[in-house]
């Protein structure tokens, strides 16, 4: 998988798609700012309340990283991810 640095098709959204989560039992607020065209894939850049950013990328497995790790951040994201794009795709 590329790294976000490496990718150039990121489009910021004009307004962030904020939701409630949990991690690690702290209460967590977290931003959905845009989306990368991984053509085969979902990509969102997720900013969490704590300092914590991370491109979330759909794949056939799952959700992943992009550069590996934060499977806390996974968990506490996943479901608003794909409700988000469940939306998305009825626009």
């Amino acid at each position: 998988m590329n790294t976000a640095a490496e990718m150039t098709n990121y489009i910021s959204f004009e307004k962030d798609y904020v939701f409630k989560c949990e991690v690690n039992g702290t209460p967590l607020m977290a931003a959905i700012k845009g989306e990368y065209d991984l053509s085969e894939h979902f990509g969102y850049r997720v900013h969490f309340s704590d300092g914590f950013k991370a491109l979330f990328v759909a794949t056939e497995t799952g959700w992943q990283l992009d550069g590996g790790g934060g499977k806390i951040y996974i968990d506490a994201a996943a479901r608003e991810l794909n409700r988000f794009i469940a939306v998305q795709l009825k626009l």
